[in-house]
C-alpha cells in the first residue's frame, strides 16, 4: 500500500519553506503521522497552498532531510487568490495537478485526504476509488451540513459519509464526531500522546497553579476563564495561559485593566516539549472549549495526572464523564468559580488526579495509535 497524503498547507507546516523541516506546530497529528510514514510506509505528501505566496512553480519539491524525502507543495493561479471565489477555482486546479502527477487509480495507491478537501473525495468516489478522509474534528458548522442543511455542498458531504468505499477517520473530540461513528467505515479514535519516559512532577504545597493551553480564540473559553479568575483575586492562584491567536489583544487588555498581571502569565505560542514542562509545574488544568473536549493538551494533562475542569458538551459520552470536573454551558463563569474553589481542597485535587491517571490508561502513544489506524486502512483496502 502506498499512501498519497493530500492536505492544506496550514500555518503549522508553513515553516517548511524556510527550515526544510516538519515542525510540531499546529496539528500534532500530521507532524507525527508523516514522521511515522517516513519510518514504516511507502507514501507521498502533497500540501495545497491556500493563499498567495512567492512560490514560482505550480508544484514545488522540497527536500526534508529528517524524512529523507521530497515533499510537494502545490499552488494555484496567483490571480485567482485575489478574488472572492478564486480559491474555490484554485482547488480544482490543484486537484488536477495532483491527480495528473500521480497514478491515483493504481490498485495499491490510497489517497489520504484532509476534511478541507472533501470535494476531492467526492470526485474520487465517482470513480469508485477506495480512499481515506481524515477529520481532525467536526465543527458545529460542518455538522449542520451533515445533519440539517440541504444545499449542494451538504449533499456532497452526506454522499461521502454514506459511501462504503471511503474510510472516515475521525478524531474523538467528545463533541460532534460522536454523531458520525455509525456511518459505514467510520474509524473513531483519540489522538495519540507523546511518549514521555523521564519526567518529574513538581509538588505544589500551597495554592493552585493552573495551566490553560489552547489557541486564543473567542470559542476557546479564555474570556470566561479570566472573568472567573478575576472573581478569585483573594485566593493564592497562579495561571499559565499558553497559546496564541486572534483574541490575544482582548486578553492582554483584560489582564491589564483588571490588574491580573501578577496572577496570569501569558506565554504566547510555545513548542510541545515546553507545554509539557508547564503541565508538570501545575496542579490543575482548565479547558473551556466550546467545540470539543478531547484536545491534545487535555490528553497530555491527563498523562501528567492533572485534575481537569472541562466544559460539558451535548454529545460527550457518559463512559468518560466521571474522569473530569464538568462545567455546564448555562452558567459557565459562576460554575467555573465554584470549580476552582473546589480544587482549593487538597483532597479533591488528589481524587481527580487519580481519575486523570485512570483515564490516561485509555490513551495510546502516537506511534501505536497511527499503527492501529493504518492496520484498519490496510484491511479495508485488501477486502
Amino acid at each position: 500500500m502506498k499512501l498519497i497524503v493530500i492536505c492544506n498547507l496550514f500555518s503549522g507546516l508553513s515553516s517548511i519553506f524556510e527550515s526544510k523541516k516538519i515542525i510540531n506546530k499546529g496539528s500534532p497529528f500530521y507532524f507525527n503521522f508523516i514522521r511515522y510514514l517516513s519510518k514504516y510506509e511507502k507514501y507521498e505528501v502533497y500540501f495545497l497552498q491556500t493563499k498567495l505566496t512567492k512560490q514560482k512553480k505550480f508544484i514545488e519539491k522540497i527536500y526534508v532531510k529528517e524524512l529523507n524525502k521530497e515533499i510537494y507543495v502545490v499552488k494555484g493561479v496567483d490571480l485567482f487568490y485575489k478574488f472572492k471565489y478564486g480559491s474555490f477555482i484554485n482547488k480544482f486546479i490543484q486537484y488536477i495537478l495532483v491527480l495528473k502527477s500521480i497514478n491515483i487509480f493504481k490498485k495499491n495507491t490510497v489517497p489520504y485526504i484532509d476534511r478541507d478537501n472533501i470535494i476531492l473525495s467526492f470526485i474520487l468516489s465517482l470513480f469508485r476509488k477506495k480512499h481515506v478522509v481524515r477529520f481532525l474534528g467536526i465543527s458545529n458548522t460542518f455538522s449542520k451540513h451533515l445533519f440539517i442543511k440541504k444545499n449542494i455542498y451538504s449533499k456532497l458531504i452526506k454522499s461521502v459519509f454514506n459511501n462504503k468505499n471511503i474510510i472516515k477517520v475521525l478524531t474523538k473530540d467528545g463533541s460532534y464526531t460522536e454523531l458520525c461513528k455509525n456511518y459505514p467505515n467510520s474509524f473513531l479514535m483519540f489522538n495519540g500522546i507523546d511518549e514521555v519516559t523521564n519526567y518529574k512532577k513538581e509538588n505544589i504545597e500551597k495554592g493552585l497553579r493552573i495551566s490553560y493551553v489552547s489557541r486564543i480564540e473567542k470559542y476557546k473559553g479564555q474570556r470566561e476563564f479570566l472573568e472567573a479568575i478575576n472573581k478569585l483575586k483573594k485566593y493564592n492562584i497562579k495561571v499559565d495561559l499558553i497559546g496564541d491567536g486572534k483574541d490575544v489583544p482582548y486578553i492582554k487588555d483584560y489582564i491589564n485593566n483588571n490588574n491580573l498581571s501578577k496572577k496570569v502569565n501569558l506565554t504566547g505560542r510555545i513548542g510541545q516539549e515546553k507545554i509539557f514542562k508547564y503541565l508538570l509545574t501545575s496542579n490543575l488544568f482548565v479547558s473551556i472549549n466550546h467545540l470539543g473536549i478531547y484536545g491534545n493538551t487535555l490528553l497530555e494533562a491527563s498523562k501528567a495526572s492533572l485534575p481537569c475542569i472541562v466544559l460539558d458538551h451535548e454529545y460527550f459520552e457518559d463512559e468518560n464523564k466521571d474522569f473530569f470536573y464538568l462545567i455546564k454551558k448555562e452558567k459557565i463563569i459562576d460554575e467555573l468559580v465554584e470549580a476552582i474553589k473546589y480544587f482549593y481542597d487538597r483532597q479533591n485535587l488528589i481524587e481527580y488526579s487519580l481519575k486523570s491517571k485512570e483515564f490516561s490508561n485509555k490513551l495510546l502513544t502516537w506511534e501505536d495509535r497511527i499503527k492501529k489506524e493504518l492496520d484498519y486502512i490496510k484491511e479495508f483496502i485488501d477486502e
